[in-house]
């Protein structure tokens, strides 16, 4: 995915971690009664707790403690090789807002590397 800039965020937080999704990849966002999610504490080795979950178009359903809708466009940070393929292959970039530097992840590949983290867990 070769892209300068990027819209339409959904601004994540998993306890004090942030990370990022296009909102063109999520379909709808449900409460934390959803069956069958994979939640983003996994990644950071936390423990689960109450929140949002994010479904894309297909499968993939994603927790997380907090979003916020975010429509402002931003220059898009390329990943860097050595971090490319971690979480799955999911990691797009970064944006940096006024508050910090958000990993912008693709929501099914995320999705899949925390089932895959469940599995092994």
């Amino acid at each position: 995915m070769a892209v300068d800039a990027v819209s339409g965020l959904l601004l994540c937080r998993a306890g004090p971690h942030r990370l990022a999704f296009l909102a063109g990849q999520v379909a709808s966002v449900g409460g934390e009664g959803a069956a069958g999610f994979a939640p983003a504490r996994l990644a950071y080795g936390l423990p689960q707790a109450p929140g949002k979950v994010l479904h894309g178009q297909d499968a993939a359903a994603v927790g997380v403690d907090s979003l916020e809708v975010n429509q402002e466009q931003w220059p898009l940070l390329p990943t860097p090789a050595l971090i490319s393929r971690h979480a799955g292959g999911s990691l797009v970039g970064f944006v940096a807002t006024g508050d910090g530097l958000w990993p912008v992840l693709r929501l099914h590949e995320f999705w899949a590397f925390l089932e895959g983290a469940r599995a092994h867990a």
